[in-house]
């Protein structure tokens, strides 16, 4: 599924206009429908409490900062308005207001509120993935006593469509041997429809999948069974892709259905007689400027001698990456040690690279050990 982010925007003296649009995870429909929130906050004038103020200093006062949307379908658009007013004595200045999730927009077009003076906090949420969620605005002030406030938004996400299991592994594959996994697409909502189908990344090449309805016509949820195929002719090594579902689902105020995707994740590690400790060097993320060491150790599973002959970096975005070949001590020449070495400089971003070995193993004469991490900025 998909990872979380959040952006930043700070306020400007005139106006405050904060978008955040990048998603939580799989994604419905980009058209909005409008719907007010939950009890407290259908009003879009600012409300005061009389009882609730402050000399020496400016009070932001939200009377109802929780928004309770309810049940909500995945493709929907939801808005609505928080209240809040200055009730000290000092201007107030909203400096920032930060949603936590890119599911939820906000806007706000002024900063400056003299004593007495409030506005609305509009927002607008898109839901993303299903289930009970609880999603944070905080709203940043010069409030002397309560300079970081939240905006609670909550919901129960309703799913279109269900892909299980969210992610499918493979596991370890023994080489020209190949495997099959299954994935059930499951739509409760009756509306929805089926499109395609399709494998994308590394494994693309290498599977198949086979797409079988297993509910009658007319029985809802809507039940279907995908077969995810390896071929037996895959290489030696570690593979990454996904499963991604096209469908559309129609919403009765809507002339046009619309579209949603779900995307599940899938990796198959494959080795044969020559067995390794992991397929990948996973550097993680690291630092610019770091010294860095990873080891992997290659064996064979029939027990007979190995022989690593050589071992190099091969597409390597980092110049003085290495591989240092070290045979073990008391394995009889079976066991290899392989140690990747580097620095990561001063890019940032992915690191990316394989180390190709060769061996006098007849038909894995060469594998490819993967490369993956990252370099983060000091």
């Amino acid at each position: 599924m998909a990872t979380f982010h959040s952006r930043i925007l700070t306020l400007s003296a005139a106006s405050l206009i904060l978008a955040v649009t990048h998603g939580c995870g799989d994604s419905g429909s980009s058209k909005k429908t409008t719907a007010q929130a939950g009890t407290g906050n259908q009003a879009t004038t600012p409300q005061t409490n009389p009882t609730r103020t402050r000399a020496g200093g400016s009070m932001m006062l939200m009377p109802d900062p929780i928004v309770d949307f309810g049940d909500i379908q995945d493709y929907e658009t939801r808005k609505a308005s928080v209240s809040f007013t200055n009730n000290g004595d000092q201007t107030l200045e909203v400096f920032r207001v930060q949603p936590t999730c890119g599911c939820t927009t906000t806007a706000l077009e002024k900063t400056l509120f003299a004593p007495g003076e409030g506005d609305v906090i509009e927002l607008t949420f898109k839901p993303k993935g299903s289930g009970k969620q609880t999603k944070v605005v905080r709203v940043l002030t010069n409030d002397v006593a309560n300079p970081s406030q939240e905006i609670k938004i909550k919901a129960n996400v309703i799913s279109s469509v269900t892909v299980t299991p969210p992610a499918l592994s493979f596991g370890r594959i023994a080489l020209n041997q190949g495997a099959t996994r299954s994935l059930t697409i499951k739509a409760p909502n009756e509306s929805f429809e089926l499109g395609d189908v399709k494998i994308f990344g590394d494994l693309r090449a290498k599977s198949s999948l086979t797409l079988k309805r297993l509910s009658a016509e007319g029985v809802v949820p809507k039940l279907w069974r995908v077969d995810v195929a390896i071929d037996p002719s895959i290489d030696w090594g570690w593979y990454t892709g996904s499963v991604r579902v096209n469908g559309t689902v129609q919403d009765p105020a809507d002339a046009s259905p619309r579209p949603v995707t779900k995307t599940v994740g899938m990796n198959a590690n494959v080795q044969g007689k020559v067995q390794a400790s992991d397929s990948m060097f996973r550097l993680l993320s690291l630092p610019q400027g770091r010294d860095f060491q990873k080891n992997i150790r290659l064996s064979r599973a029939d027990g007979q001698p190995l022989e690593i002959l050589s071992a190099k970096v091969v597409g390597g975005n980092l110049a003085n990456m290495n591989v240092i070949i070290k045979p073990l001590q008391n394995s009889a020449g079976g066991v290899y040690e392989l140690t990747l070495v580097g620095n990561t400089g001063d890019i940032t971003g992915v690191i990316k690279g394989n180390v190709q070995v060769t061996t006098n193993v007849p038909g894995e004469e060469e594998i490819i050990l993967k490369i993956a991490g990252s370099v983060r900025a000091k």
